[in-house]
């Protein structure tokens, strides 16, 4: 599980949504992300368009917290929102590894 202090708040989440930050599209998430010194940040949303059923959401972010919480490839600082897409419902905890993984890798090159 990543820990609290990893985790974007309300406020912050807010207001990465609202600037003009950074997007990279992915197979099962979209990561908007803006680059700065100290300590990474992770959010996640998974819209009620994904699924109306709150369980089901709530799985895809455990699943993904979980990935994130233990992937020690992540090597970049800053703020990071991951946006859901529809097909992550169908994806297994190591598919979603393996985005992270995937995303991680784009974002460096950036």
């Amino acid at each position: 599980m990543l820990p609290k202090q990893n985790r974007l708040k309300r406020e912050e989440i807010d207001g990465l949504k609202n600037r003009k930050t950074n997007l990279i599209q992915g197979k099962f998430f979209g990561l908007l992300f803006e680059k700065k010194k100290g300590l990474s940040k992770f959010g996640v949303i998974v819209s009620a368009n994904i699924s109306k059923k709150a369980s089901d959401r709530n799985k895809i972010k455990r699943m993904f917290y979980s990935a994130i919480g233990r992937e020690e490839k992540w090597q970049e600082q800053g703020s990071f929102l991951f946006l859901a897409k529809k097909n992550c419902l169908n994806a297994e905890k190591r598919e979603i590894e393996q985005e992270i993984v995937f995303l991680a890798n784009k974002l460096s090159k950036i």
